[in-house]
């Protein structure tokens, strides 16, 4: 999928045949910092791995995650109940 931004802030996704445009504002932050790091790079997403400009306060989120979420931990009871519904959902017949 290719994302293009225009001046007028809004968010062209191209995929396929289709076109679809979304407001800067009406999207998730991390999505709109992406956005933003794709129009910096001139559209290449290899362009934002190798992004040379570590003084950008965008930089830690170009890749589109949070790098400072701590890690969710669960607790045992958590752990089983979630290996159970896994289970329930890999026998159920489609």
């Amino acid at each position: 999928m290719t994302e293009k931004v225009s001046r007028d802030h809004r968010i062209t996704f191209l995929s396929g045949g289709g076109t679809r445009v979304a407001k800067a504002g009406d999207l998730p932050p991390m999505k709109a910092i992406r956005a933003k790091c794709l129009d910096c790079s001139g559209g290449s997403a290899n362009e934002i791995k190798l992004c040379a400009v570590p003084e950008c306060p965008l930089f830690p989120y170009r890749l589109g995650r949070h790098p400072f979420r701590a890690p969710r931990v669960l607790t045992d009871e958590q752990r089983a109940a979630a290996a159970e519904r896994l289970a329930t959902a890999r026998t159920k017949t489609r």
